[in-house]
C-alpha cells in the first residue's frame, strides 16, 4: 500500500502523463497558489536585479548565464 508522500502525488503524476486528472487535487491548488506568489514576486522587485534574479530562478529553477529577462504578462500554471 502507497504511503502518504505517495498519495500526495498522484493527481499530479497524472497530469505530469498527460492522463485525465482533478485540477482540484489540495497539492495541485497549492502548487498553483505558489506559482501566483512567485510570478507576482517578479513584478515586485523587478527593479532590483539580484531579487529579480533569484526570483526568476525560484521559478524557473536554472538560468543559463543568470542574465533572464521575462517580460510581462507572463504565466504559470504550476
Amino acid at each position: 500500500m502507497a504511503n502518504n508522500d505517495d498519495a500526495k502525488y498522484v493527481e499530479q503524476t497524472k497530469m505530469l502523463a498527460g492522463k485525465p486528472y482533478f485540477g482540484g487535487d489540495p497539492y495541485l491548488t497549492e502548487l498553483r497558489k505558489q506559482s501566483q506568489e512567485r510570478t507576482a514576486n517578479l513584478a515586485v522587485v523587478r527593479n532590483e536585479p539580484e531579487k529579480y534574479s533569484a526570483a526568476i530562478r525560484e521559478l524557473l529553477g536554472t538560468v543559463g548565464d543568470d542574465k533572464a529577462i521575462m517580460e510581462s504578462p507572463v504565466f504559470f500554471d504550476y
